[in-house]
């Protein structure tokens, strides 16, 4: 064969073989909720028949880059992103169906709570985040464990190659995570320090991977060895700290510096012109999505320069349903924890699956949140691992345990005489069932008490002078129903008359008495004090038998002592809700019913004491106001919110009691006796201006009282007034 033949039979072969096709990687940078704009130009590099061989990112360029490497389409991204849950995801807020009235303590007047553990330093005890991570990093294995599971954990096999940067704050160092848990890594890269907790790689603290390379250009040269690079940037890097903004100056600290351009040829930026948003404010991605699609749009002639192959769309498609489809449903057979003890273990096995072999993500859910709201868990991290051999998932939980000593501290700081101080200590302890105890106490002048307390999971026994055997149950989320068994002895020193000195003695009444009763509860009042939405529903029925002795002081005109036996049924319905917001207006409707053949005591006195009262004010439960107590008794008042600037607002509110019978004194014996049927009427109004501090709340406000000495209250108050419940029900 002669040389011209053999160069023409060369040439005819190369011409015959197919192009070796481009490979053209994508990179995002970071740039928390700015991020958005990235969606955009991964929409216009579609449209555009653009092949996307690779794709990188740092932060919130991989949880971008990860959702579409895990066969999202951009649309599904943007859908995830600007969705509402994604927003409280990212928040750390608890959706309310995940929020248990049943597990939640009594109010008490507590403004801070401190954990404590004597064997820790003090700062191993501050928080780590801002942010609470339970729900992103639930969220996270939701979306990334059954695409991570399709790939074998190879993040060269998802729908498109992936790389994750995340920063190594020990060897101070951007790493490159090419395998593994796809959801851990992606968590880990977005851990903006003192936003979000780290997390745990390889025993190692993985943060942020801006800190070290927020634009991982040299991935697409040195991982991929792509033949295109095309980058789009969101992020910009301050150029010099200011002295006065604090901010610029941490930004700088923890951001790598990023050059203007991307050092390598055959590459295009993209620079979305992206608006100010705040770091975590994912409201505003479709608005991102449209400056990154017109900014790419902008740089395609440049981009069709260096890429010549093109993607067919309907190639795309089935490429990414098939991707889709070989993705495993996420149930889990088994529950494997790290760091609780083997009866803990149980206890956990026992709360998420319940006894059945498997269980579904959303079987999983709601138990898993109940759990963490149980307050057992400091940290918890979720890890969904495939196993091959069953075909189901392993559920990993890493758990750091909650320092089992905390303590509280709170009470009044008032103008009037309602000051009180309030201390409460607790321990909390998981074992094969979750035990609670606590101690507390109000000190003060007008009110003093003490509580002792336990909890395992279906009772609990308290108070100052009575045992509380309650058997629970959860009704909804927002609701428990409980059955209550009290027994008690009061003990009040009185006088009947304002003519005495300092040489008289009091008179005493004792009741000493049981008291078995069924409560039903919902409540999801947002706050403790001055809730300004939400609901509160509550019926209970008791019964009481008792035995009243009554020890005459010098004054009384009754100069034996008398035993008396008492017993009667009392039914108390209790509605409390708020409605939607009209602006920046918000009404609310209170009412309160009691319905009880409760007899007299022995005295007016005693009377009114063991009388139920209608408190539908902080500051009424401060007080004896005899014309709002009774036997039987129906009130209800309406109430008026107005938010006058963020945590500020100002509280109309009115109320109309109506006692089935009034008691009454008799002004030479001091017995009582009930008046005529429905002859009494009383009107308690309010009106205050209340600051919710993070602390608790500031109020300036006055309150009438009907018919009663000095009407008019002014009062000025710093945190709460809630006491311990009475043993009466």
């Amino acid at each position: 064969m002669g040389f011209r033949s053999l160069i023409l039979l060369i040439s005819i072969v190369l011409w015959c073989m197919p192009a070796q096709s481009q490979k053209v990687a994508v990179i995002l940078s970071g740039g928390a909720s700015k991020g958005g704009a990235h969606i955009g130009v991964l929409r216009a590099l579609e449209e555009q028949h653009i092949p996307i061989s690779y794709i990188a990112g740092t932060s919130v360029g991989a949880i971008i880059g990860g959702l579409y490497a895990s066969g999202y389409t951009p649309d599904e991204i943007e859908t995830l992103i600007s969705s509402e849950e994604f927003q409280r995801n990212a928040s750390g807020l608890m959706y309310d169906e995940y929020v248990y009235y049943y597990r939640r303590e009594e109010s008490n007047a507590s403004w801070i709570s401190l954990d404590i553990n004597p064997k820790k330093k003090i700062t191993s005890s501050l928080p780590t985040s801002l942010k609470s991570p339970f729900m992103i990093d639930f969220r996270f294995m939701e979306i990334f464990a059954p695409p991570n599971a399709a790939a074998g954990g190879d993040f060269d096999k998802l729908f498109v190659p992936f790389r994750c940067v995340v920063a190594d704050i020990d060897s101070s160092s951007a790493v490159i995570i090419k395998k593994g848990d796809l959801g851990s890594a992606i968590r880990a890269s977005m851990s903006i320090p003192f936003v979000y907790n780290p997390v745990i790689l390889n025993n190692k603290v993985m943060y942020d991977g801006g800190m070290y390379n927020n634009f991982p250009t040299n991935v697409a040269a040195d991982d991929f060895k792509a033949d295109v690079i095309i980058g789009s940037r969101v992020a910009e890097r301050y150029d010099k700290p200011d002295p006065e903004d604090i901010v610029s100056q941490l930004l700088i600290m923890l951001m790598g510096k990023q050059s203007s351009n991307i050092p390598y040829p055959n590459s295009v930026l993209i620079l979305p012109n992206v608006p100010v948003v705040d770091l975590l404010d994912f409201s505003h991605t479709k608005t991102l999505a449209d400056s990154g699609y017109a900014a790419a749009m902008r740089k395609i002639t440049a981009i069709r320069k260096l890429v010549h192959d093109s993607v067919d769309s309907d190639n795309l498609i089935r490429r990414r349903e098939k991707f889709k489809h070989s993705q495993p449903l996420l149930v889990f057979d088994s529950v494997i924890t790290k760091g609780l003890t083997r009866a803990q273990n149980a206890y956990v096995r026992q709360v998420l699956k319940h006894g059945q072999k498997l269980v579904s993500l959303d079987e999983l859910r709601p138990e898993y949140f109940r759990f963490i709201d149980e307050g057992f868990v400091k940290t918890i991290y979720p890890e969904a691992r495939f196993n091959a051999g069953t075909g189901h998932f392993d559920l990993l939980l890493d758990i750091r345990k909650s320092d089992g000593f905390s303590v509280d501290f709170g009470g009044n700081l008032s103008l009037g005489t309602v000051n009180e101080a309030f201390l409460e200590l607790r321990y909390k302890y998981l074992w094969t069932k979750a035990l609670h105890f606590l101690a507390n106490g109000y000190f003060g002048k007008f009110y003093a008490s003490a509580k002792l307390g336990a909890r395992v999971d279906f009772y609990i026994i308290e108070r100052e002078y009575f045992g509380d055997l309650c058997i629970g149950l959860p009704i909804t989320n927002a609701g428990k129903i409980g059955l209550d068994f009290t027994y008690a002895f009061t003990n009040n020193k009185y006088y009947q008359s304002n003519q005495f000195s300092r040489y008289d003695t009091a008179d005493q009444t004792g009741f000493n008495f049981f008291a078995p009763s069924l409560c039903f509860e919902l409540n999801s009042l947002n706050r403790k004090q001055y809730a300004g939405a939400g609901a509160w529903l509550k019926l209970s029925l008791a019964y009481v038998n008792g035995t009243e002795g009554f020890l005459p002081g010098s004054t009384s005109t009754e100069k034996n002592e008398i035993v008396n036996h008492h017993e009667w049924f009392c039914f108390r319905l209790l509605y409390d809700n708020y409605f939607k917001s009209l602006g920046p207006v918000k009404f609310g409707f209170y009412g309160e019913a009691v319905i009880s053949n409760q007899p007299l005591f022995c005295n007016y006195v005693s009377t009114l004491i063991r009388a139920t009262a209608f408190q539908p004010v902080p500051e009424s439960q401060t007080l004896i106001l005899p014309n709002f107590r009774a036997l039987s008794y129906a009130g209800a008042g309406l109430k008026v919110v107005v938010r006058v600037y963020k945590k500020i607002e100002y509280r109309l509110e009115g109320y109309l009691f109506l006692p089935y019978q009034e008691i009454l004194e008799d002004p030479v014996t001091h017995t009582a006796t009930l008046g005529p049927v429905f002859s009494s009427r009383s009107v308690i109004a309010s009106t205050a201006l209340v600051y919710h501090s993070p602390l608790g709340p500031i109020s300036l406000g006055v309150n009438y009282y009907d018919k009663s000495p000095g009407s008019f209250h002014l009062n000025l108050n710093f945190g709460y007034i809630i006491f311990n419940r009475r043993g009466m029900p």
